[in-house]
């Protein structure tokens, strides 16, 4: 279930420059990172257990860890996303570490009951005896910029607005680049006519339609959302799916 397979670098865009590294089956997420050589910023961290594959895998693409990787953006706090966190901060403590205001007092207070929250079926127990075998632990994170809604965020070449988009969490974010019309979206929204579950603590059906309501308004070409493969083309047709289907089923 908690898969600790092989992990491999794919360039997404060379100019701007976007990697990504596909997630594993059951509780991993996609990990994103952007820039250029020397100065690249993850976009969420997966599940901790793919770590060392993470790793390895940007040593093998030529972007080592040390050399590269300068700051973590995390969508939202959930485990699939985030525990790969403390992996990173306990080997590179130098690695800046972002959020939105309100994910960032879960990270910073290492709440693990929102961080790993009850899924029924003795899944929490699972995952954390599956911390333990590896000698992951959650602890209080400093959040070294807590952005708004609203926020206009630069990572040379790129230019993003912070949409803080509620629904699967409460302070989950999107960062969204006009220039270039790509969107990255966390588990807000993914590809398909599918999006963020809302039965997790914090999560609300009508945030979710006025969150993917407010998305399906922008100008998306590329999506690269938490879980399944980016869409590198058409995307707002894909959000717009989402935001029609979410009407039905939320």
């Amino acid at each position: 279930m908690f898969s600790a397979r092989p992990k491999k670098v794919i360039t997404l865009l060379k100019d701007p420059l976007i990697l990504y590294i596909p997630e594993n089956t059951m509780l991993d997420s996609n990990v994103y990172l952007i820039g250029q050589q020397g100065n690249l910023l993850m976009i969420d961290s997966g599940n901790g257990l793919s770590y060392k594959n993470i790793v390895k895998a940007l040593d093998n693409a030529g972007y080592p860890v040390k050399d590269n990787l300068k700051a973590i953006c995390q969508t939202h706090q959930h485990v699939d996303h985030i525990l790969g966190l403390y992996k990173f901060k306990k080997d590179f403590p130098e690695i800046q570490v972002f959020a939105s205001e309100t994910e960032a007092m879960v990270i910073e207070s290492g709440k693990r009951d929102l961080i790993v929250p009850d899924m029924g079926f003795g899944m929490s127990s699972m995952i954390f005896n599956m911390m333990k075998s590896i000698g992951l632990e959650i602890f209080p994170i400093k959040v070294d910029q807590k952005f708004k809604d609203g926020d206009i965020f630069t990572w040379e070449p790129f230019k993003f607005e912070v949409l803080i988009t509620p629904g699967h969490t409460p302070g989950g974010l999107c960062l969204y680049d006009k220039e270039h019309k790509v969107l990255f979206s966390g588990d807000t929204v993914f590809p398909g006519g599918s999006m963020g579950r809302v039965d997790f603590p914090g999560g609300s059906s009508r945030l979710m339609r006025d969150s993917l309501n407010r998305l399906a308004n922008l100008d998306v070409e590329i999506l690269c959302a938490g879980h399944m493969p980016p869409v590198e083309k058409n995307a707002r047709d894909q959000i717009k799916m989402s935001a029609g289907m979410s009407q039905y089923m939320l």
